[in-house]
């Protein structure tokens, strides 16, 4: 587990289990565990959304931490 946010982001990832796109209203949504150094960091994820009528112009990609950490 890493320590620190920065060690979160800094650190290499991977995405744990392939997921296909789901219509979630409006959007397309996808969301996926990453692991780091093939440990699955509980409550991180990689999101992608895009609108249903645009979704080759209107997306965003994201980093999502849920987790408590310590940061000292």
């Amino acid at each position: 587990m890493t320590e620190t946010l920065r060690d979160l982001v800094e650190s290499e990832k991977t995405i744990f289990e392939p997921s296909a796109w789901s219509l979630t209203g409006k959007c397309y949504e996808l969301k996926l565990p990453l692991a780091i150094d093939g440990i699955v960091e509980e409550q991180f994820f990689f999101r992608a959304t895009a609108l249903a009528t645009l979704p080759d112009q209107q997306v965003v990609f994201q980093l999502e931490d849920h987790g408590v950490r310590n940061t000292s």
